[in-house]
């Protein structure tokens, strides 16, 4: 019987997904789609996304976001190998999606690569903008 060797670190990549991450504008599907099949391509273990509704910051225009399970979803459609998570999920708005949409994830859309990241939220101004009750006051 032949012993699989393991690697001792695993090291994964996040990917852009609004304008503050080091590009002009929100990357498109087609960037952010190649941008997952090249760090599969490469040898990357993991790749992760942002878990967000919108950025808002003092003295900044609002930034809008992908919807992070969904992009989630359509990554674990067009890559094979690479495992895939939330950076982080916020487990503290309102009736939280978070298992449901993990569950459904992991079982059939990723076929089991889905490592689960949580969060209790920390945005203050994307739960005033949504009508959220706040983790901080």
């Amino acid at each position: 019987m032949t012993r699989e060797r393991r690697r001792p670190l695993k090291v994964g990549v996040e990917l852009p997904i609004a304008v503050d991450k080091g590009r002009h504008g929100t990357p498109r599907w087609p960037d952010i789609s190649l941008m997952a099949r090249r760090a599969e391509e490469v040898g990357f273990d993991s790749v992760w996304i942002e878990d967000h509704l919108l950025f808002r910051h003092a003295g900044q225009r609002d930034q809008g976001v992908w919807e992070g399970w969904a992009i989630i979803a359509a990554i674990a459609a067009v890559t094979s190998r690479v495992e895939i998570g939330p950076l982080v999920s916020c487990m503290s708005l309102p009736e939280s999606r978070v298992p449901r949409e993990a569950r459904r994830h992991d079982r059939e859309i990723s076929g089991g690569r889905l490592i689960l990241g949580l969060g209790a939220g920390w945005h203050e101004s994307e739960y005033r903008a949504f009508g959220f009750r706040s983790t901080t006051g």
